[in-house]
């Protein structure tokens, strides 16, 4: 039996909840798990299942979360606690729209907590709103930035830190990704450096963690990759492997950097140990970790392997890439040439992932004899190159 409590002394579910919270930031989960569990059987509250939920959650357990959360939401909701069930409606939107892959469903509910919170007024969960979605997952970076910006505002304006920090990195990223490299890592630098002094909770150091790395993933920063790697196995050291989605996102951003310094066994071997079981890592990490490894079959010349690889995952922006590479190495250029132009369209700002698109792009377009659709995608790529700091964008150009 856990340690956290002991069944037969007369507690609370107040007391136990703070039990679960002790716990937690002391890395022990599974008396958190336990202490929470127990406020249950003493009072059904809102604050247990929310509580709950991000137990789950930060364990992986995603079902699970949702159900819990779920049940935060219409608890809160019927006792007039709008501001409470309007945050809980913001993780349900992440879980759904992130994690879960469901985009309507997760809109669904960034909508029921703007709901709520026109009735609340101003307050922090205003910014979390602005970042109900993950960063990684979301194609629009200019979207993303002024998202980050508003959150970043009302996180100095209430004092909220793990909504601070959380902007910033998620802001580096979107910077990077525009080709504003310097800048973006700059921003990232600032939040690891709030993180490193412990002044944000582990929920908010894994999001914005994972910002980070899908940074060094998309300039392709091994240096930065192995440093910050290193940093966050330190920070995280006492929270047994959680969250389980930082720790496979960090074998999955980091495979991906060496797959592109050529180091190609040890890269496969991260990739395929962050791929696991089936019902993890989330959709979003998995999808992007089967683009990579596809990404790197083709490299091998396993063509028919990485097709086989995307098939799951066609509709998602990061398989844009590799599967067009496949289409084209098939001599099916009509189909690759279209799955460049959706990801064009899709990934609106995002120079660093649109740049070898539009590379690839003039390319297919020469084979299939089109000159004139193969310049215009040069020129669009060197007006892409000229704004950012990324030399091997300017070299495609």
């Amino acid at each position: 039996m856990p340690s956290a409590y002991h069944p037969g002394v007369a507690t609370t579910a107040d007391e136990l909840l703070g039990t679960a919270q002790d716990a937690l930031a002391a890395g022990d989960f599974v008396s958190a798990l336990a202490a929470a569990l127990a406020s249950l059987d003493v009072d059904e509250l809102a604050v247990s299942h929310r509580v709950l939920g991000d137990l789950y959650y930060h364990d992986g357990r995603y079902a699970e979360a949702q159900h819990h959360w779920e049940t935060a939401f219409r608890l809160f909701r019927a006792g007039g606690e709008f501001r409470e069930a309007a945050r809980v409606a913001i993780e349900l939107a992440g879980l759904h729209g992130s994690e879960g892959g469901h985009v309507a469903v997760g809109r669904g509910w960034a909508e029921r907590a703007r709901i709520l919170l026109d009735r609340v007024g101003p307050c922090v969960e205003w910014g979390y709103l602005e970042l109900a979605f993950m960063a990684c997952d979301r194609p629009d970076v200019d979207a993303l930035l002024a998202s980050t910006d508003r959150a970043l505002t009302i996180a100095l304006e209430f004092g909220d830190s793990d909504l601070e920090v959380h902007a910033m990195a998620d802001s580096g990223l979107a910077l990077v990704s525009q080709g504003r490299v310097s800048e973006g890592f700059a921003r990232l630098d600032a939040a690891l450096a709030a993180i490193s002094a412990g002044e944000v909770g582990p929920v908010a150091a894994g999001i914005s963690f994972c910002s980070m790395l899908t940074a060094c993933d998309r300039v392709g920063d091994v240096r930065r990759a192995e440093e910050w790697t290193g940093i966050i196995s330190a920070v995280l050291s006492g929270t047994g492997d959680r969250p389980r989605a930082l720790h496979t996102h960090c074998r999955v951003a980091y495979g991906s950097v060496l797959s592109a310094a050529g180091q190609w066994s040890q890269a496969e071997a991260l990739m395929i140990e962050a791929l696991g079981p089936a019902d993890r890592p989330n959709l979003a990490h998995r999808a992007t970790t089967v683009a990579h490894l596809a990404t790197l079959r083709i490299e091998q010349g396993r063509i028919e392997e990485a097709a086989d690889l995307l098939v799951p995952f066609e509709d998602h922006v990061t398989s844009c890439a590799p599967l067009a590479r496949v289409h084209l190495l098939r001599g099916e250029l009509d189909l690759a040439a279209a799955i460049l132009r959706r990801g064009r369209r899709e990934m609106v700002g995002d120079v660093l992932r649109v740049g070898p698109l539009l590379a690839l792009l003039v390319d297919v377009e020469l084979q299939r004899g089109d000159v004139d659709a193969a310049r215009a995608a040069a020129d669009e790529l060197a007006a892409c190159a000229a704004d950012a700091d990324v030399p091997v964008l300017r070299a495609d150009a």
